[in-house]
């Protein structure tokens, strides 16, 4: 599972390890105390302020209700991914999150503004005895294409799969390329809620042919990360703005435009002179077929 270290990759972009359906409606008090992101550290009792630094051993929790009703999304302590459906409610200082996909959360809200986390019985993402700062808003959407039709297309929608686009090289003939495991693709945060972001990956199959300098039989592009600036709905796809985040601690670089031209299931970016399938299938895998 893919991790990315905030603050600085800001658009988090987790496969889920656990099924993300929309839990409906949630009360709004608590949605706007919630929504942004959280920070804790392990080195104390007390959470660190925002312009702090975080640790290698920080974590940060997001919530997001604008899009898929309630999400909360963050890093377990043995490094696991979890994201989670949840549907908040405040009464008092108790804040609480049933989910549909396991127990939820608790916190009990500080006078200082920060959160605690509650006891959590028999789940492995005990936030029992950590406080947490709120230390970022959610991001604007403004210029994010939230339409319906965006956010089914590129993924993100309430009980939609996840979607990669396909670089279309890698296609072989008489098999599916979605189930193809040595494959290049692109995926698209349209959620936030800290940002937005577009990343350009390698399959786990050639990660692990490049690890032990095996030969990858296709040229491959360089891999990136990008914040998607603006999605803007044109007469054949969209528009996009990319700024390039630049390792290893993603500084900002330059900001382009392209274009994602769609037929069907198929996206064309002239400007990368690419061609990519949409897929909603198939897992990665290291297993490549002789």
């Amino acid at each position: 599972m893919r991790l990315l270290v905030l603050p600085l990759c800001l658009g988090l972009s987790f496969p889920a390890a656990l099924a993300a359906s929309s839990p409906g409606a949630s009360d709004s008090s608590a949605q706007a105390l919630l929504a942004g992101g959280w920070r804790y550290e392990p080195d104390g009792s007390a959470p660190p302020a925002c312009d702090q630094a975080p640790s290698e051993m920080g974590q940060v929790i997001t919530f997001e209700f604008a899009v898929t009703g309630g999400r909360a999304q963050w890093t377990s302590p043995d490094g696991e991914g979890m994201n989670l459906a949840v549907e908040a409610s405040q009464d008092g200082k108790t804040i609480s999150l049933l989910s549909p996909d396991g127990p939820g959360l608790t916190f009990e809200l500080n006078d200082d503004g920060t959160l605690s986390g509650a006891k959590m019985a028999d789940f492995a993402g005990d936030l029992a005895g950590m406080q947490f700062r709120k230390c970022y808003e959610p991001a604007d959407r403004a210029k994010i294409d939230g339409s319906a039709k965006a956010l089914a297309f590129f993924g993100g929608a309430p009980d939609a799969p996840p979607v990669r686009f396909v670089d279309t090289r890698f296609a072989k003939k008489g098999k599916d390329l979605c189930l193809e495991p040595e494959a290049q693709y692109l995926e698209l945060d349209m959620v936030g809620p800290l940002g937005f972001s577009l990343g350009r990956w390698n399959s786990a199959a050639i990660a692990e042919k490049l690890a032990v300098d095996e030969k990858v039989k296709l040229p491959l592009d360089d891999l990136g990360n990008y914040t998607l600036e603006s999605l803007t709905e044109t007469g054949l796809g969209w528009e996009a703005a990319l700024t390039e985040l630049i390792p290893p601690n993603g500084s900002r670089g330059d900001t382009t435009t392209i274009r994602l031209q769609v037929k069907g299931d198929h996206v064309t970016i002239p400007e990368w002179q690419r061609d990519y399938l949409r897929c909603t299938t198939g897992e990665e895998t290291t297993v490549v077929a002789q």
